[in-house]
């Protein structure tokens, strides 16, 4: 054939949607693929990643049957030494990739727009030897609409080359963690009779930092104390309105911050706090508006879903099958952006058209097309927008109702960007007598703007509009006795916001400037897989939606302090510095090197 125009795609749904974009059909489709010779055009599908790491004896032949932990650490003498192997339920498939590529002489990569997609898609080009033409196609929604804009526009394959390069770092650098980690971790385990023949202890970069912060605030709240405390609240009037206001206690009461001594507190009600002589010291009024939260990212959806029951790996599943043909419903879930590129204010009117079809209650709110949403922001899109709705049609009554759940969310999410901020007025009052401050705080909502559509009740707490040097007429005290709660466990929900910003869990504070200002631990498009691994791993338990320490974890948590947040943050911020060319991937290879010698060293030295 003189020329083949290649398509290669992740999964099988692309390859069907971009088959009928082609105009193939069914009589194209061959066992393992489109094709259709007259038209020249072939479509080949992936599952995913149909190549891994080498195992271990590919490069010490003494641990093909044994995972010998005097043999540990293993560790090929760089970046290039790592080898990759088709995995073996792919042979047939990837031979039959392979001769349609040999007669490609155009190859248009169309896997998914992300690290992961990249890798895939280069695995198989490397893997196959092609030599040809190769180009990039990057789409934000399967609508047919955005498959065409992709396929017009194809991109060098140099400008997404970083993407690949990436993924294929932290692969491997996962692996020489994770490898040595866990063989080192299960034989000394069961050498220790600590663990089963057929158990495994799983240890990892991610996994492994994601159980010790469980473990953390298990042990914080084992660790907790519950402090029995008193506030003094004081009910007031002016002006025929009643309203209370709290003691500001004097400072030699209080402990840690607390008034913990309830004889102190009744002295205080009973003989030093005033009956008259209450006046306004000052009284503030600040106007103030709240813009609706940005456009959803891949973890904040999940997080949000979580409060719905609906876990992170489900949200996943759900958004990914809104987002794959023939629904087509949204845009690309497995995104780290809450922003939207300019490009797409040309679709907002036929969106926000289109959402008040599908979804009839939002025709009852206000939402203006013209209004200058700050969510469209070309600099803070990273390699893929916020997930919003698409200008696709859907029929609610078809979807499950996980599946309407999610994609209301999304949809109110973009809707709320054109309607009214929410607007209120915040007041502060203190009050003074004799010696004694007291302090009341009212909010009054102006306008509700946005938070009409967000479910939430709304309510004032409104206070006497009141002017300095005001009398105010004393009604009562009363003593209100409170205890400090201890910190909550995680939901799963939880924990996907808390590997995104892990500062609450910082061991050491000369870190916590450092850890709130990166990107947490691990990446928003794996965060639940992680979860479900340590789940599957018997790491972490869900016990009434919310997680606990398995106990082969309690037993061995000491081992794991180098997926501290601290350390594991740093470890993150590495990788980023060597993806961004700010350090050379030899020197990022070698400091992981030093960590998984010293892991290994640790399980050896176990007892």
């Amino acid at each position: 054939m003189a020329n083949l125009k290649t398509i290669l795609c992740e999964k099988p749904s692309q390859a069907l949607a971009i088959s009928k974009m082609f105009g193939l059909s069914r009589s194209d489709k061959q066992a393992t693929h489109y094709y259709n010779s007259k038209k020249g055009i072939c479509v080949l599908n992936a599952f995913g990643h149909l190549f891994e790491l080498a195992e271990p004896h590919h490069y010490d032949a003494d641990l093909k049957n044994s995972w010998q932990i005097s043999k540990l650490p293993v560790v090929p003498p760089s970046l290039d030494a790592f080898q990759i192997q088709l995995k073996p339920d792919f042979k047939k498939h990837f031979s039959d990739m392979k001769k349609r590529l040999k007669e490609t002489t155009t190859l248009l990569i169309a896997t998914d727009p992300d690290d992961e997609g990249e890798l895939i898609g280069r695995d198989i080009v490397e893997m196959s030897g092609y030599q040809g033409e190769i180009k990039r196609v990057l789409a934000s929604s399967t609508v047919k609409k955005d498959l065409e804009d992709g396929f017009a526009n194809p991109r060098p394959i140099e400008e997404t080359a970083i993407c690949a390069d990436r993924a294929d770092l932290r692969r491997k650098i996962d692996w020489l963690i994770g490898i040595n980690g866990t063989r080192a971790a299960t034989s000394k385990l069961k050498s220790l009779k600590k663990l089963t023949r057929k158990k495994v202890f799983n240890v990892g970069r991610v996994v492994s930092a994601l159980a010790l912060m469980v473990y953390d605030r298990e042990q914080q709240i084992l660790n907790f104390k519950s402090v029995q405390h008193y506030k003094v609240e004081v009910y007031l009037q002016a002006d025929g309105v009643e309203f209370k206001a709290l003691l500001d206690i004097p400072e030699p009461l209080l402990k840690d911050g607390y008034l913990t001594n309830k004889k102190h507190a009744e002295q205080l009600i009973n003989e030093y706090l005033p009956k008259s002589g209450f006046s306004v010291d000052s009284f503030e009024k600040i106007h103030s508006k709240e813009s609706a939260p940005l456009p959803y990212d891949l973890s904040s959806l999940q997080v949000d879903a979580s409060k719905y029951g609906i876990t992170p790996a489900k949200t996943l599943q759900l958004v990914q099958s809104l987002y794959d043909q023939p629904l087509s419903a949204v845009t690309y879930p497995r995104t780290d952006s809450k922003y939207l590129p300019k490009s797409m204010l040309k679709d907002i009117g036929k969106t926000l058209t289109n959402l008040n079809k599908v979804v009839p209650k939002f025709s009852d709110f206000k939402a203006d097309p013209e209004k200058k949403a700050r969510c469209f922001n070309d600099s803070k899109v990273t390699a893929h927008h916020a997930i919003v709705p698409t200008t696709k049609h859907v029929e609610l009554e078809k979807l499950t109702d996980s599946q309407k759940a999610i994609y209301i969310l999304i949809a109110t999410r973009y809707f709320q960007q054109f309607m009214d901020a929410f607007e209120f007025d915040k007041t502060k009052v203190v009050i003074q007598s004799g010696k004694f401050s007291f302090i009341a705080k009212g909010k009054v909502i102006t306008q509700k703007g946005w938070k009409c559509l967000g479910g939430e009740k709304l309510k004032d707490d409104e206070l006497p509009n009141l002017s300095n040097g005001q009398s105010v007429q004393f009604l009562g005290y009363k003593l209100i006795s409170a205890k400090t709660s201890p910190p909550k466990r995680f939901t799963e929900g939880a924990l996907v916001q808390l590997m995104g910003n892990p500062a609450s869990l910082v061991r050491d504070e000369k870190f916590r400037e450092m850890v709130e200002k990166s990107d947490g631990i691990g990446t928003p498009a794996t965060r639940s897989d992680v979860i479900q691994k340590a789940i599957s791993s018997n790491l972490i338990i869900i016990q009434n939606n919310v997680a606990k320490p398995g106990k082969i974890l309690s037993e061995n948590a000491q081992f794991l302090e180098q997926f501290s947040v601290e350390s594991s943050v740093i470890m993150q911020e590495k990788l980023s510095s060597a993806s961004e060319g700010n350090m050379s991937f030899s020197e990022l290879y070698e400091h992981f090197v030093k960590q998984s010698i010293y892991m290994v060293q640790r399980w050896k030295k176990a007892s």
